[in-house]
């Protein structure tokens, strides 16, 4: 038989590993791999063969990889193995790929800086050029970003591909401070979250190390986070406006950390507007997820942040009534924008009297049994969509305390460039 198939990734590392398969148990030596281009990026390699019993492998035979530095064991599957016989046993020689995409592998020395790739994080431009570095800061934090192009080190093309590469190189630190790896875990959670939201597409940090004073690696995450396939995005933060992020980032960072309540609420949101994207589902499908992330973000201002209503009057509220409330704390226009001809037309026809109550019955209309014919009413889905996605992004930027400019998806077309000022900002003028 011959050998499985060796990944030819990037070697990140090699490891004492304890492995558990079939009731067998065995220490070897692992060779560890990143490779965008396997389905999983991470790929475990045994350096020597695993002794078992000569019935051939299940298709969904399980692993338990204990590493030293990983606090649980790592449940596996194969993705190649060949078997060599003998007279007195059988072996295996197989590859496994984790089922959870990100390993953290910590030591207990506190880090000083942390560097890391990041994977299809769109090119803004800041100041008016292009491939500009940028610096993100708040609360003592500091996560500088250079683009990755001719003139800077180069991630080996062999592990990319045109779905998923390296955009830009990223380093944290704090002032004055070194921190654990538990604090370095967290910030890049958070700025994954943040990237995402901004680009409008899952991004994530990749080929992640940080270093202590003496410059030894004490931290690793071995994988990525949830990231999407590379696409060039039209969502409200605009390509020739770079310094937007940098403006929003100390509110976004400010209201995530500020309790495990906004946490929660505002990752929730975040991952229903990404998911929201209409490539994937449709904006009928969109609709849905939108009204589930606009209903847990009012909830979280009205009820437990700003104590407006309490929890048995929110939940009596019809969602329409809970969108117009929200939409009004929060300074965002209940009107339904004049660039939505078709949505204007069904709302004047059916009796909707804003935008609130326009996307709240299309979505109704989507999940629930119509009470009464729409007649020959053609329901404007992807208005709708549209009309969803701005009130989230505007939420968002609003309770973030957000004051610069955006690009306004219910515009009739749009330009790379074009933008106006968060309307909570023009109403106050």
């Amino acid at each position: 038989m011959t050998e499985p198939q060796r990944s030819r990734g990037l070697p990140l590392a090699e490891v004492n590993a304890e492995i558990e398969y079939q009731n067998s148990h065995c220490s070897t030596r692992c060779r560890v791999y990143f490779d965008l281009k396997e389905s999983n990026p991470i790929l475990f390699e045994p350096v020597d063969p695993l002794k078992r019993s000569w019935e051939p492998l299940e298709p969904n035979e399980i692993f338990h990889l204990t590493v030293a530095n990983v606090p649980d064991p790592i449940e596996c599957y194969y993705t190649h193995c060949s078997i060599r016989l003998t007279n007195e046993e059988s072996t295996t020689l197989v590859i496994l790929a984790p089922r959870r995409s990100l390993i953290e592998v910590d030591h207990p020395s506190p880090l000083l800086t942390v560097r890391a790739g990041v994977l299809n994080l769109g090119h803004y431009r800041f100041k008016g050029e292009m491939l500009s570095t940028f610096r993100l800061s708040e609360g003592g934090w500091h996560f500088e970003f250079a683009p990755v192009d001719d003139l800077t080190l180069q991630f080996s093309p062999l592990i990319q591909t045109e779905e998923y590469f390296f955009t830009h190189h990223l380093r944290v630190h704090k002032s004055e401070a070194q921190f654990s790896c538990a604090e370095a875990h967290s910030e890049l959670r958070d700025i994954c979250t943040f990237l995402s939201f901004c680009h409008g597409h899952w991004v994530s940090t990749a080929l992640t190390y940080g270093i202590d004073k003496d410059g030894l690696a004490m931290m690793e995450e071995w994988g990525t986070r949830t990231v999407s396939p590379w696409r060039r995005t039209s969502n409200w933060l605009d390509e020739h406006h770079g310094d937007c992020m940098v403006e929003l980032f100390p509110g976004f960072m400010r209201i995530l950390r500020s309790s495990p309540e906004w946490r929660t609420a505002i990752q929730h949101a975040v991952y229903w507007y990404v998911r929201s994207d209409t490539n994937l589902i449709g904006p009928d499908g969109a609709c849905i997820l939108l009204q589930a992330a606009l209903e847990r973000l009012a909830w979280q201002v009205l009820v437990r942040d700003r104590r407006i209503i309490s929890q048995d009057g929110f939940k009596k509220l019809p969602a329409a009534d809970q969108l117009r409330l929200l939409l009004a704390t929060v300074s965002i226009p209940l009107t339904l924008p004049g660039e939505m001809p078709q949505l204007v037309k069904a709302a004047r026809k059916l009796n909707w009297i804003d935008g609130p109550q326009a996307f709240v019955e299309i979505r109704n209309w989507l999940v629930h049994p119509p009470k009464i014919s729409r007649g020959t009413t053609e329901l404007p889905f992807f208005d709708a969509f549209r009309l969803g996605k701005w009130y989230l992004e505007l939420a968002i930027l609003s309770v973030c305390q957000y004051r610069g400019v955006y690009s306004n998806r219910t515009r009739g077309s749009r330009w790379i460039g074009q933008v106006e000022t968060v309307p909570w900002v023009v109403s106050a003028r």
